[in-house]
C-alpha cells in the first residue's frame, strides 16, 4: 500500500496524530487527517446452468490465478454499476444482477484494506465471454470443478454461494445432458423409419394436434443462452454466426424454428436471399472458443468458418451446411420473415433495453425438415419433420 509523506492540501510533511490509537497521519499546519479507509470493489459471480465464470488474472496481485471478474468502484458509480462495468471490461459480457451475495473484507499489501461487494449475475442470453482488460483468459467452469481461487474473501464468497445455491450432487449438469442425448438416441434407434416420419395431422384439414416435448429439445433450449451456430448459404456466399435466441414450436400447423438476427449483421443480409438455414448446437461444453470467434467478428470482413477452424457438416435435406462436432443439427426451410419495428413493441422498457441503437432484429421462420442427433461423432438419429422434436 502506498504511504503519504506530504499533506495533499498544503504540502507540508505529515506526522502521526497525537493521542490517536488508529496511528493516522496528520498535518499539524492545516489539520488534514489521512484516514485509511477501505477501497470498495465490486465482484461478479456469473452463473450459467451449473457453471460459474472465472478469469485468469493477467496482472498483480495474484497474477496467473483464476478468480471472479472484479474491480474497484469509480467516482459516481453505484456498486451495481461498477460490477456490470468491470464484467463488461474483463469479459465482454453484459448481464443482470439477480442477488447481493455478501460484503467481505480483504487485506491487501498493494491497496490496503479492500471491501469486496459480491453480486450474482445472470449473463445476457447468447453472450459469449472474451478475455479483455487485465484478464489473460476467461471461461465457464462447472461449480463442482472449481478449486482454489485467488483472494481469501473470494473463497469465502464462493463458499457462501454454494451454501445459498446448492448444486444437484447426484450428477453434474454436463453429465445430465450427455445422458439425455444417449436416451434420445436409444429411443430413436428403436423406432421404425416409417414411424419417425409419420406426422399425425393434416394441415389442409385443420386437424388438432397432440404432442409432448422430447427431452432433447429441452437440452437445446437450455443451451441457447450459451450460444449456437446459425449457418446460412446464399448462392456462393456462406456464413455462420453465434446466436442466443431461437424459438422452436408449432406455427402455421407446422414444426417451426424462429431465429432472430439484427439488421446490421451480415447473416441477415444472406438470409434475405437464402432458401434455408441450419442451427447447430453443442451441448457438452465444446466449441466455446469457436462460438466466441463467430460471435465477435463480422462475416463481411473475415471468413469466420476458416478463422475459427470449423468443419462443415453437409446437410441431408437442404443446401446450407451444419457445423461438425455439434450434438444437434436442425435443418430448416426458410418460409417467412418479419423485420421488427419500434411500433411492434407494446413494452417500451424492452425496446429501450434491447435496442438502444435501434438495431432491430428480423425474425426468420424456418420449417424444420430434418433434426439430427449426434453421439460419439456419429449421427445417432436423423428424422424428417417434427417427430424427433415432438412425440405425437
Amino acid at each position: 500500500m502506498y504511504t503519504f509523506h506530504f499533506c495533499p492540501v498544503c504540502g507540508k510533511i505529515l506526522q502521526k496524530r497525537p493521542r490517536d490509537p488508529r496511528d493516522l497521519d496528520w498535518c499539524a499546519d492545516c489539520g488534514y487527517v489521512h484516514y485509511k479507509n477501505p477501497l470498495p470493489a465490486a465482484v461478479a459471480i456469473v452463473e450459467r446452468e451449473g457453471e460459474l465464470l472465472l478469469i485468469l488474472r493477467g496482472m498483480p496481485p495474484e497474477k496467473d490465478k483464476w478468480t471472479f471478474p472484479s474491480g474497484f468502484m469509480e467516482a459516481g458509480e453505484s456498486p451495481e454499476e461498477a460490477c456490470l462495468r468491470e464484467l463488461k471490461e474483463e469479459t465482454g459480457l453484459t448481464g443482470e444482477i439477480v442477488d447481493l451475495l455478501g460484503v467481505y473484507h480483504e487485506p491487501s499489501e498493494m491497496y490496503g484494506d479492500v471491501l469486496n461487494i459480491f453480486f450474482v449475475v445472470r449473463p445476457e442470453p447468447g453472450s459469449v465471454p472474451v478475455a479483455g482488460d487485465d484478464a489473460a483468459d476467461v471461461r465457464y467452469v462447472p461449480v463442482e470443478e472449481i478449486g482454489d481461487i485467488a483472494f481469501a474473501s473470494f473463497r469465502q464468497a464462493f463458499a457462501e454461494y454454494k451454501r445459498r445455491y446448492p448444486a444437484d450432487n447426484a450428477v453434474s449438469v454436463m453429465e445430465k445432458t450427455r445422458e439425455r442425448i444417449r436416451r434420445a438416441a436409444r429411443m430413436v434407434r428403436q423406432k421404425e423409419p416409417a414411424a419417425l416420419m409419420k406426422i399425425n395431422f393434416n394441415p389442409k384439414e385443420n386437424q388438432a394436434m397432440e404432442f409432448q416435448f422430447d427431452e432433447t429439445l429441452t437440452d437445446v433450449l437450455n443451451q441457447m443462452p450459451k450460444g449456437a451456430f446459425l449457418t446460412v448459404k446464399s448462392g456462393d456466399k456462406l456464413n455462420t454466426m453465434t446466436i442466443g435466441w431461437a424459438s422452436p414450436g408449432i406455427i402455421w400447423r407446422r414444426p417451426m424454428l424462429s431465429v432472430y438476427v439484427r439488421a446490421s449483421r451480415y447473416t441477415n443480409e444472406l438470409l434475405q436471399g437464402a432458401k434455408d438455414f441450419t442451427l447447430s448446437i453443442p451441448l457438452n461444453g465444446q466449441l466455446r472458443k469457436e462460438l466466441g470467434i463467430t460471435g465477435k467478428i463480422s462475416g463481411r470482413v473475415a471468413d469466420k468458418i476458416d478463422l475459427a477452424e470449423l468443419e462443415l457438416l453437409p446437410s441431408e435435406k437442404i443446401e446450407s451446411p451444419g457445423i461438425a462436432d455439434c450434438d444437434v443439427v436442425i435443418e430448416c426451410r426458410l418460409v417467412a420473415r418479419h423485420a421488427l419495428s419500434k411500433e411492434d413493441f407494446l413494452d417500451e422498457e424492452i425496446y429501450s433495453d434491447v435496442y438502444p441503437t435501434d438495431d432491430l432484429h428480423t425474425v426468420f421462420y424456418g420449417e424444420i425438415v430434418n433434426y439430427r442427433i449426434f453421439e460419439d461423432d456419429e449421427p445417432a438419429a436423423s428424422a424428417t419433420g417434427l417427430s424427433s422434436l415432438f412425440k405425437f
